[in-house]
C-alpha cells in the first residue's frame, strides 16, 4: 500500500459492492497480516464515517474541528495546539447549504493529518478556517513536513487523508514559512457546494 489508490478501491468496494465481490478484492492482498487490518481499516472508517456525519450534522464544522483541537491539546501535553474560524462562514453567500458527505470527508482528511503530524512529533499545530463563497479553506501549521513524496508515502495516515482529499477534489498546498522558513504551512482547499 504505497499509494492511495489499493485503499481508495477497496474502499470504493465496501461501499458499493456485494460482500463476494470485497473478499474478492482482499484476496488480491498476498500478506495476510496486512489483508487482515485493511479489512478492519475499512470497517472501522466505515464506522467512524457514520459518526462523523451524525456529529457534523448536529454541531457544525466550526464545533467539531474546535472539539478535536480541545481534546488533541487535553492529549498532548507536549504539543501545543490553538483553532481559529475567524473569516468563516458556513454557507456563505452561495445560498445553498454545504453538502454534509464533503463536510464530513473534509473533517476526516483534517483528522489523519493532524494524526500524521502528531505521529511525527510536531511542537505545535495552528489550524485556521476560512471560507469565501462556497470554497473552504483549512490550514494548518506546523513544524514538520508533510509532504515529501506524498504520492507515494508508506504513512497510512497520509495515505487515508489523501483518500478523502480526493474523493472531494480538494486542493493541497504546502508552503514553507517563518524567517528562516522551518515551518510549514499546509492548506486544504475545497469547494463544499460542489457535487460529489
Amino acid at each position: 500500500m504505497d499509494t492511495p489508490d489499493p485503499f481508495h478501491q477497496l474502499s470504493q468496494t465496501f461501499d458499493t459492492d456485494t460482500s463476494e465481490k470485497i473478499l474478492n478484492s482482499l484476496c488480491q492482498v498476498k500478506n495476510e497480516e496486512m489483508k487482515e487490518n485493511i479489512r478492519m481499516l475499512l470497517i472501522s472508517d466505515r464506522c467512524m464515517n457514520s459518526l462523523i456525519q451524525r456529529v457534523l450534522h448536529v454541531h457544525g464544522l466550526v464545533h467539531a474541528l474546535q472539539r478535536f483541537c480541545d481534546l488533541l491539546n487535553t492529549e498532548l501535553k507536549e504539543t501545543f495546539i490553538s483553532f481559529s474560524s475567524k473569516g468563516f462562514s458556513p454557507g456563505g453567500a452561495f445560498g445553498k447549504a454545504p453538502d454534509e458527505k464533503i463536510i464530513s470527508l473534509l473533517y476526516q482528511a483534517f483528522t489523519y493529518l493532524c494524526r500524521y503530524a502528531r505521529e511525527k512529533h510536531t511542537s505545535f499545530i495552528l489550524v485556521g478556517l476560512s471560507s469565501v463563497d462556497s470554497r473552504y479553506s483549512l490550514i494548518i501549521d506546523t513544524d514538520i513536513p508533510f509532504f515529501i513524496n506524498a504520492n507515494t508515502s508508506p504513512d497510512i495516515s497520509i495515505c487515508m487523508a489523501l483518500n478523502y482529499i480526493d474523493q472531494i477534489n480538494g486542493r493541497l498546498k504546502e508552503d514553507c514559512i517563518g524567517l528562516e522558513q522551518q515551518m510549514f504551512r499546509l492548506t486544504l482547499a475545497v469547494d463544499v457546494a460542489a457535487s460529489l
